[in-house]
């Protein structure tokens, strides 16, 4: 049966920081073809030569990050205070999201990221609107909010955090969908009921699981390969490190090569690092690449490392990457160890650990028939699992239940 369906998103392609916007364009287009009425509502930031959809609707707040301004620079204590308030309050994405539910009265209102866009402004719209609403979760966003002070946190006094949030309504839904049981386990824990949850995990885009080109020759030095964004919880000097034992230690001339973007302080801190280490002609910093060149690197790369160090809710990197028949090495932060099963699949090292890392590398290295072998099996699991069309058919049939439900809601406050 078709369905009207409204998703909101606080990013949606090409304005991406990370898996979870570029699964909610596959998901959304992947549902249009399907039949069904998708709009999509997004925050305003648009790509100059880029035009959207009809049914893809640029409305919401610009997103906000309040650690940093709009060119990169850090913000000082009293800006990130304000842009702290700004990214959890904003009454025009609250309207927004009641005007435009009441407009087009989808069948389901389904949601992704809504963090940066006024937040808790958005939370409190859900309360006025009757229909059923389907929460995805990607990423710990919800929690965020009521997460313990770090001292790495926006605005580290708990009380002022408090202070600039205010009350926080309780989550209104129908049912709730996880990436993974890594993400499951952790809102099970802040309270949520475990019986709403399903897990269904993402998926990889078709474009990655065409068949490989002619396989390139041997290099003349073996390449590894990180994509990704350049952040610390990516565990990139986790791999740059591992990278320095392999040169320097056991004596393999391999060469690095690091595909993404991020904070340019932390990129220049990952080109310190390699420089004083003389790594130097063994790394290279290929930025961002447009998709079809990303595919070529994967084939191109004798081995893929995966080193993050946070509790990662899924993980695409590890996805493209057995699509495309590469050996990877993970660590075991969060869901990659679900994904990458080692010895069977890939290999799996102890987060943090680049001793680990590096010894698993240099196996793989030595070992052209294991790493080919890792490699078909991984593109097996691709192939079985974790497909759209797998992915789309589940989600599918969740939202026709959602609607179904009729409105037989949970309220939960973490």
């Amino acid at each position: 049966m078709v369905m009207r369906v409204l998703m909101l998103s606080n990013r949606y392609p090409p304005n991406v920081s990370g898996g979870a916007e570029i699964a909610a364009g596959d998901m959304a287009v992947a549902l249009r073809r399907r039949g069904h009425d998708v709009r999509v509502l997004t925050a305003r930031d648009p790509v100059n030569g880029y035009e959207d959809e009809p049914w893809v609707a640029r409305r919401l707040r610009k997103v906000i990050d309040p650690a940093r301004g709009p060119h990169g620079e850090t913000r000082s204590a009293l800006t990130r205070t304000l842009a702290f308030y700004r990214q959890t309050h904003s009454h025009r994405s609250s309207r927004t999201v009641s005007r435009e539910a009441a407009r087009l009265r989808p069948d389901v209102l389904y949601l992704w990221d809504v963090s940066g866009i006024g937040l808790v402004s958005v939370l409190r719209a859900l309360h006025s609107l009757t229909l059923p609403i389907v929460f995805q979760l990607g990423s710990y966003w919800w929690q965020y909010i009521n997460a313990p002070q770090t001292p790495f946190s926006t605005v580290r006094a708990a009380w002022l955090k408090k202070l600039i949030i205010g009350p926080v309504p309780a989550l209104r839904f129908t049912s709730l969908i996880a990436t993974s049981d890594t993400v499951k386990r952790a809102y099970v824990r802040a309270g949520c009921p475990p019986e709403r949850i399903e897990v269904i995990d993402n998926a990889v885009d078709a474009g990655f699981l065409r068949a490989p080109g002619e396989a390139p020759g041997r290099h003349a030095r073996p390449v590894l390969m990180y994509a990704g964004r350049l952040c610390a919880e990516k565990g990139v000097t986790v791999a740059l490190h591992s990278v320095d034992q392999l040169v320097h230690r056991h004596g393999i001339d391999v060469e690095m090569r690091i595909f993404g973007a991020g904070d340019p302080r932390y990129e220049q801190r990952l080109r310190e690092l390699v420089a004083s280490r003389s790594l130097e002609r063994h790394v290279v910093f290929c930025g961002l690449v447009p998709r079809e060149r990303l595919i070529a690197a994967y084939d191109e790369a004798d081995v893929v490392l995966v080193p993050s160090l946070w509790q990662e809710p899924f993980g695409l990197v590890v996805l493209e990457a057995m699509a495309r028949g590469a050996a990877v090495v993970a660590s075991d932060a969060g869901a990659l160890a679900a994904v990458v099963r080692d010895g069977e699949n890939g290999r799996v090292v102890p987060a943090g650990d680049a001793d680990a890392m590096a010894i698993a590398v240099r196996e793989l290295l030595r070992d052209d028939r294991e790493r080919g072998r890792l490699g078909a099996a991984g593109r097996r699991a691709v192939e079985e699992r974790y497909t759209l069309d797998v992915c789309v058919s589940r989600v599918e049939r969740h939202l026709e239940r959602a609607r179904a439900l009729d409105l037989q809601e949970s309220r939960w406050t973490a």
